[in-house]
This record gives C-alpha cells, structure tokens and sequence, in this order.
C-alpha cells in the first residue's frame, strides 16, 4: 500500500514501540492517531509529531466507541490499525492470582479484539484496510514467570492468525509482528525508558518491520515477521 495520506490508528501511541511507529509513518506522508491513557504525555507526543491524540483505556468499551466516532469524525475512515497497546507481569505460578491475570488480558486481548472488531467494520465497508498486531518472541516460547504475559501475547498471536484467515476474504490484511527484547520503558515502574543496549532491538527496528510489511504491493500478505538482537557475542 501507498503509505503517503492513508490513516492510521496506534494503539500505546506515546511511548516506545507505538511511538516509534507514530513517528515513522508520519515521516511517510500518513495521517496519524494515536491512543494512550496518559493524556499529557500522549498530547506532548502528539504536538511534537503533528499527530491527532485520542486519550483511550482500551480496556474500557466506551473509550473505543469514542475512540472510533472521533476517527470517524476526522478522517470518514480508517486504513492501518496498529495493535501496540500492551502491559506485563511476570509472577511464577504458585503467585498467579486471577485479578491480575484479568487486568493484563483486558488490555493485550480483550482491549484488542474490541479495537480490531471495530476497525474491521469500517475495513469491511471501505472494501480493504490492514490490522498489524505487535505480539512478541513471547508468543513463541514459554519462559519462567511467563503465565500471565506470555499467555497473553499467545492468545494475540492466536487471535492474530485467525484473523488472517478469516479476513483475506474481504481484502483485509493482517500482519503479526513479534519482537524480541526491545530497549522500552517496559520494565520500568516509574515509565523511564531503559538505555540503549546492544543486546536488545531498538523500537525503531520494530517500526520499520511495521511500515515495510504495509508497504507491499496490497496483492501481497506479509503473515507473520519475528525479529531477534543479532548478538554473536
């Protein structure tokens, strides 16, 4: 697809690998939203990049129904959704309690099946658009202390994948990105992003995975892209 005037809709657009993302397919030329619950951070990230900013908790429907009518109400439509917006935790088994299980499943599966089923209304109408879901090396493996988080990006990638099959019909592309260890705030309490090390990916590799697999030929379905640290040491 021609990336220059598409829009596009990024979830966990503030920081990290959904900002990354922002600010590469903007370069680009595409018209793009991101979402986030921290409004003040999303609103300095979104001046910054000349991108439009929709405070969403995805794990709340209402947030996606206002979400989508502001979409709506902007752009008549929608061409990419990014599924980036994703939390973790990493008890071992005999620590699991199903309260926290809920509160990661709402945002990395329930808040993204919602936000996909929306989008794919309009995809459905439009007669085409594409659905890029960042899961992770996480989704491949198990890992210890990986219950919550990696069952989490298991389902996504499921989901994922199900997608793919279900939706060519309808000319609707869905493309399954799984990171590796990424140089993010996600391991951090306080939300500060980790020095660059050279044992993880930076978010701009993932990003540009991202807009390479969109920037195909739209008679071409990229399925699935998994990225490693090159790291022979």
């Amino acid at each position: 697809m021609i990336l220059k005037d598409s829009r596009v809709l990024i979830t966990g657009g503030s920081s990290g690998i959904g900002k990354a993302i922002a600010e590469l397919l903007s370069q680009t030329g595409a018209k793009v939203a991101i979402t986030g619950r921290d409004q003040e951070k999303l609103k300095q990230v979104a001046q910054a990049n000349d991108l439009l900013a929709i405070p969403t908790n995805i794990s709340k429907d209402s947030d996606i129904e206002n979400c989508f009518k502001v979409i709506k109400e902007k752009w008549g439509g929608l061409d990419v959704l990014v599924n980036n917006a994703g939390i973790g935790t990493f008890p071992e088994i005999d620590d699991v309690t199903r309260k926290e299980m809920r509160r990661i499943y709402e945002v990395n599966v329930f808040g993204t099946a919602i936000m996909t089923k929306n989008a794919v209304r309009l995809f459905k109408k439009q007669g085409k658009g594409n659905i890029v879901n960042i899961a992770s090396t996480s989704a491949l493996k198990g890992s210890k202390g990986g219950t919550v988080y990696s069952g989490s990006k298991f389902a996504l990638r499921g989901m994922s994948l199900s997608w793919f099959e279900e939706l060519r019909q309808h000319n609707i592309r869905v493309i399954t990105i799984n990171p590796g260890g990424t140089t993010t705030a996600f391991f951090s309490s306080d939300r500060t992003v980790k020095s660059n090390s050279k044992n993880e990916l930076l978010p701009q590799d993932v990003a540009k995975a991202v807009r390479n697999s969109l920037e195909q030929d739209e008679r071409v379905l990229v399925k699935e892209t998994t990225l490693f640290i090159n790291n022979p040491f």
